[in-house]
């Protein structure tokens, strides 16, 4: 079950980096470039969106607010990217046994650059949010939970509870996987919703709370599998 979990957190960690590199390399036009994929998949399973005259629209209102603040959605992607793959590694127990002093500094790093890249990513949903306020309660919820979660285990490790410094930064990691795990529900979900004829904005909301919610799940349920009794 442990190899399962790092293979499938590995999995998701390089889809985050790759990704994060992917908006950083294409800032103008991410999901442009791959909205001409959207058409044929959706004409082979019979499905019409009834939004389709307004897609082209839709899609340079989802590049565009990224692409007019260049500086901030490069910090996000760029630390997010740097904060999956770097966190990853503060999990190795063979890390932490031969180089314990690289663990120590690297955390202490990788706080600093989880609250910038979150804050830049709140930056966005907050006072941005495409989908309205639905989606900037979502940012809010999931962005404070995330803080919240970082912030704890760096105390708790400050007065030495490894324990409950090691729940809390499981925790931390798992919401900032969140946001992949959300990329991949948002292809399903896409799907069905458009064919329940759900708008796009709440689609985006829907597909918030589920990824994130299923990262939270996720988390959790491995803390209990590895509690310390």
């Amino acid at each position: 079950m442990k190899r399962l979990v790092w293979s499938l957190t590995t999995l998701l960690v390089i889809l985050g980096i790759s990704t994060g590199i992917l908006r950083a390399v294409f800032m103008d036009d991410l999901v442009a470039r791959a909205e001409p994929a959207r058409a044929p998949i959706l004409s082979a399973l019979g499905i019409t969106d009834p939004e389709v005259s307004e897609r082209p629209a839709l899609v340079a209102r989802m590049d565009g607010r990224l692409a007019e603040h260049r500086a901030i959605t490069y910090t996000h992607v760029l630390l997010g990217a740097a904060y999956l793959g770097f966190g990853l590694l503060q999990f190795s127990g063979t890390i932490r046994r031969r180089w314990l002093a690289y663990h120590r500094w690297a955390g202490r790093t990788l706080v600093v650059t989880g609250i910038v890249m979150a804050m830049a990513g709140m930056y966005f949903g907050l006072l941005m949010p495409f989908s309205g306020r639905p989606e900037a309660f979502v940012i809010a919820l999931i962005g404070t939970l995330y803080l919240f979660s970082l912030v704890r285990g760096f105390v708790a490790i400050r007065a030495k509870d490894r324990e409950a410094h090691r729940r809390w930064m499981t925790r931390a990691f798992a919401l900032g996987l969140g946001i992949v795990v959300v990329r991949l529900v948002s292809i399903p979900l896409e799907l069905l919703m458009t064919i329940l004829g759900i708008g796009v904005a709440m689609r985006f909301v829907v597909t918030l709370w589920v990824g994130w919610g299923l990262s939270i799940l996720a988390g959790e349920w491995w803390l209990h599998r590895t509690r310390v009794t």
